[in-house]
Formats: structure tokens, C-alpha cells, sequence
């Protein structure tokens, strides 16, 4: 059974030595998740973070919002005609507005929704106290979890690099 072992290191230096003896070690990127309270380029780039996935939902609700504004205005000026002086019936000069506002609203919407999906917000797990949180990793330390059956193993390279605690976990979720 796969457990998850979590390391708390004080110093970057010892978290990017932890990581680069794991790799050699034979564990995947993907077994491997770096926590901290900011971004680290270098060791994000390691472990092949990719880009946030969030623009592509803004897109999509761009694009939605978009095609809902066409719709929208098309619909309205064809069920209810009112034909002023030999206009046309559809002039999109003054549908314009309408379009954009409805762009940026669902965009928007959308952009939230990502946030807050991608991120996994709210972690109903955690507030129940299903998975184990660290309040040092918000503030000044930085986080090392492998999934991994040889805890030992993980145990010592963590111990060699200068985790100042090591904990096991049940993987579980």
C-alpha cells in the first residue's frame, strides 16, 4: 500500500538536493510534489510544472459570452422588429456593447470558477481533517511529499538532505 512522506526543510538548498537525489533514485517527477509559501522558479521548472490551465476556461467563457451576446441581441431585434427609417434590422454597430459586456462577464465568471477548480477550492477533505495540513508551510518552511511504497528509503534521503521532520501518511484520497 502507498503511503505519502512529507518532509519539512528550513532551506531551499536542501529541498533542491532532496529532489535531485529522489530523481536519481528512480521516482518519477509526478511522485514528487514541492510545497512552499511562494513560487520557485527553478524547482518548479525541475519537477516540469506546466501553466496554469485557468486561461483556457477564461477563453471558453469568453468565447460564450461572445456567441450568448449574438445570440441575444439577433434574437430580441428579430422577434421584436422594429423597423426605424430604413435601417437595417440588425445593426451591429450598436450591438457592440452588448457584445463586449457580456465577454468580460463570463469570462470573468468562468476565470473564477478555474481559480477555484483547478486550485481545488474549497478542500472539503481538509476542513473535515480527512488530509493532514502543515501551517509551517504557509509561512517559512518548505514541504517535500513523495508517494512512494519504500518509506525508508524516502525516509533517509530526506534524514541525509536535512529534513527537520519526516512524517508518513496513508494514501488514502
Amino acid at each position: 500500500m502507498a503511503k505519502i512522506v512529507v518532509g519539512k526543510f528550513s532551506y531551499i538548498d536542501d529541498v533542491e538536493k532532496a529532489i535531485n537525489e529522489l530523481l536519481n533514485s528512480g521516482y518519477s517527477k509526478k511522485m514528487i510534489k514541492f510545497i512552499s509559501p511562494f513560487p520557485v522558479e527553478d524547482i518548479m521548472e525541475k519537477l516540469s510544472g506546466t501553466d496554469s490551465p485557468v486561461k483556457f476556461s477564461v477563453f471558453v467563457g469568453g468565447v460564450l459570452g461572445f456567441s450568448a451576446a449574438i445570440a441575444l441581441v439577433s434574437v430580441t431585434s428579430l422577434a421584436y422588429v422594429l423597423p426605424v427609417g430604413g435601417k437595417p434590422i440588425l445593426a451591429w454597430i450598436p450591438y457592440i456593447i452588448v457584445m463586449f459586456e457580456l465577454t468580460v462577464l463570463l469570462g470573468s465568471l468562468f476565470n473564477l470558477l478555474g481559480v477555484l477548480g483547478f486550485s481545488r477550492l474549497p478542500d472539503p477533505f481538509l476542513f473535515l481533517g480527512w488530509r493532514p495540513f502543515h501551517p509551517e508551510f504557509t509561512d517559512d518552511k518548505f514541504g517535500l511529499a513523495v508517494v512512494t511504497d519504500k518509506v525508508d528509503e524516502v525516509y533517509a534521503i530526506f534524514q541525509r538532505n536535512g529534513a527537520e521532520e519526516v512524517n508518513e501518511y496513508a494514501f488514502n484520497v
